[in-house]
């Protein structure tokens, strides 16, 4: 079983797919299931109709799609009631991008939707590799300020920050790795290091494709077992629904 822990569907400003499109390349390659995202421009300003759209099609296609839902923590007590009305629609995790949403994920701004995803128990899927505002070592502040809630690194800090990546986060137990972007050599760095239960495989498609993003998880991690801990395992635990 393969699970892909970040996708986006909808029209954005830089990147647009729709929901047959990822079906289609996600059938292509026997990929089961999804976790799918608003796009960019929702995420910074239109949260609302961002979340509206994903919990509309995961809806729509039952057991393929699994929607994360947004919030600009700029929009103060606007934005925890988006989420827990997001949440309280169907969504089961919280995606949040520092560089397109403008805060530093070290910033006390954060923390109110930080506090709503605690309480429903859901992950909170957050980008890195961005210089001043999405660094590996502010999330980790981040997450050892929520030891109860559980992160998952968009990117795991590459490609400027895969240096800071075993040093900085080892410890950190409540943070997991996403394996989009990073190279076969890496990703297999990670897994030896921190454990496959501590990386999710993911593609940040429509960027990447799973071709590809198969093809490196083969070479990184060559002992099936291991493998299949990563393409399903780790994510699924992480959505509450156990080990298939």
């Amino acid at each position: 079983m393969i699970v892909d822990c970040h996708t986006h569907i909808g029209e954005g400003v830089y990147h647009s797919c729709s929901p047959d499109e990822l079906l289609a390349a996600m059938d292509a390659s026997e990929i089961e299931q999804a976790v799918v995202c608003p796009v960019d421009r929702c995420l910074a300003v239109e949260n609302a109709e961002g979340n509206d759209y994903v919990l509309t099609q995961a809806a729509k296609h039952p057991g393929r799609f699994i929607p994360f839902a947004t919030a600009n923590p700029w929009y103060g007590a606007k934005a925890v009631a988006e989420l827990q009305r997001a949440i309280a629609a169907g969504a089961r995790g919280l995606k949040l991008n520092s560089k397109v949403q403008g805060f530093t994920l070290s910033d006390d701004v954060v923390y109110p939707l930080i506090e709503v995803a605690g309480e429903h128990n859901l992950p909170v899927f957050v980008h890195t590799a961005t210089m001043v505002c999405a660094e590996p070592l502010q999330l980790a502040m981040l997450a050892r300020r929520f030891p109860a809630v559980n992160f998952i690194m968009g990117h795991s800090g590459s490609t400027d920050f895969w240096n800071d990546m075993i040093p900085g986060i080892t410890d950190v137990k409540n943070i997991y790795l996403d394996t989009s972007v990073n190279n076969p050599s890496s990703i297999g760095k990670y897994c030896t290091t921190m454990g496959p239960d501590r990386l999710c495989f993911g593609t940040d498609y429509p960027q990447n494709t799973y071709p590809i993003e198969l093809e490196k998880m083969g070479d990184a991690i060559p002992d099936e077992q291991q493998r299949q801990i990563v393409l399903s395992q780790t994510i699924l635990r992480l959505l509450g629904e156990g080990v298939v």
